[in-house]
């Protein structure tokens, strides 16, 4: 049976629901290939298509503020979002600021490869201060596989296939969705939450505790 081709349409759905790269078969070259015409087609939308061929990645993103008024100038009602902002959750929240992280040291300190990689066990390690000290291993190596599923499902992490182990590359488009500028007050909101969390955790064991 001959190898089914991937078509355009292919390509506009999978931006659509997230992004493209080098390493997707078919889509990274029809990306290329069709990207003068792809580029007015997602203007028309209200959307940006960024095509980085250094760190062969290709994304959407929304207008920005700017882009907003520039509009608006113009009579225009606002535009509907076809990219809806992703509700991840505080955990997957905490996983995404911590690969941002860890990928801006990797930029810095690496000559050898542009890509971050990272096994299982160092993403529950990275995970491990922000989750309950009370967990059993196993019990929280299963919450740290909720975390990494759902950051997949927004193609941050990418688990590498035929592998005798198991490996995820950190995928560049985290730096368009967490903006290094904004990188500390996120991972301080977020440890703020964290605390908060706690805290009230602690207020319901003693008010249990009470009454018992």
């Amino acid at each position: 049976m001959a190898e089914k081709k991937i078509a355009r349409q292919h390509v506009i759905a999978k931006l659509l629901t997230g992004a493209v790269y080098f390493d997707d078969e078919g889509y990274w070259q029809v990306l290329l290939d069709d990207k003068p015409t792809l580029l007015p087609y997602f203007a028309d939308m209200g959307v940006r298509l960024e095509v980085d061929t250094e760190m062969g990645m290709g994304f959407l993103r929304p207008m920005n503020q700017a882009e907003e008024e520039e509009f608006a100038l113009g009579g225009y009602a606002p535009l509907p979002k076809i990219i809806p902002p992703k509700i991840l959750g505080y955990l997957p929240s905490v996983m995404c600021a911590l690969l941002r992280e860890a990928l801006q040291r990797h930029e810095e300190n690496s000559v050898d490869t542009t890509h971050l990689y990272l096994d299982e066990g160092q993403l529950v390690e990275l995970l491990r201060p922000y989750l309950s000290e009370t967990s059993a291993e196993k019990a929280l190596k299963r919450e740290v596989k909720k975390v990494i599923a759902r950051v997949e499902e927004i193609s941050v992490l990418h688990r590498l296939l035929n592998r005798s182990e198991v490996i995820y590359r950190v995928e560049p488009i985290i730096r368009a969705r967490i903006p290094l500028a904004h990188l500390q007050e996120l991972l301080t909101r977020l440890k703020d939450l964290g605390k908060a969390g706690a805290a009230g955790e602690e207020a319901g064991d003693n008010g249990d505790k009470e009454s018992a």
